[in-house]
């Protein structure tokens, strides 16, 4: 599943349809997503042709309103949840997140970086909807506190660092500077 519905308020424009290493950075989450997952879902306003895709009943409201709509949506018991701005998601990272999630008893398997949880790299146990509709209706949007709520298996980064020694799956674009930076890592290594 990948999250695509921001307003994008920082980056001026609907950033989904960014161009990065010659296709928009959705087109580019989507293609890395197919690799390792039989289903792929869109939650936003639009997504590449043959990709489904859902439009949230109310736009705007967050990652766990889209993560909600989402769940209802998938038939996989097992859903890695990604943000449609990282293009330099790594399919090995995403691979050891199924298999952790799969294998385990944790509802949720996120990694941590020097930045803190990552639950938008992340996969969880399709269970999770009821704590995320809990949490909805009380008011409470944060991903922190359904990752909070649920059993989740947090990933050091001495253990994600063995799929993606650089990083490069949790650099994200808010802005147009920040896809600048991004461009210099677009090597041959990362073309789609």
């Amino acid at each position: 599943m990948i999250l695509s519905g921001g307003q994008g308020s920082r980056f001026g424009a609907d950033k989904s349809r960014a161009v990065f290493g010659g296709v928009t950075l959705l087109e580019r989450t989507v293609t890395i997503a197919h690799e390792v997952a039989d289903e792929v879902i869109v939650i936003g306003p639009w997504a590449p042709v043959g990709t489904f895709c859902v439009v949230e009943p109310i736009r705007f409201g967050g990652p766990l309103s889209g993560l909600i709509c989402g769940l209802e949506q998938v038939r996989s018991s097992f859903v890695l949840v990604l943000a449609g701005d990282h293009p330099l998601l790594q399919s090995a990272l995403l691979v050891e997140l199924l298999r952790l999630c799969t294998m385990g008893d944790s509802a949720a398997v996120v990694p941590v970086t020097e930045h803190g949880p990552q639950p938008l790299v992340a996969c969880y146990n399709r269970s999770v909807l009821a704590d995320a509709e809990r949490l909805i209706a009380s008011g409470d949007r944060s991903m922190k506190a359904l990752l909070q709520q649920i059993q989740t298996n947090y990933l050091g980064e001495d253990e994600w660092r063995k799929f993606d020694v650089e990083g490069h799956s949790f650099l994200d674009v808010d802005s147009p500077i920040d896809l600048e930076n991004l461009q210099h890592l677009n090597s041959e290594e990362f073309r789609l």
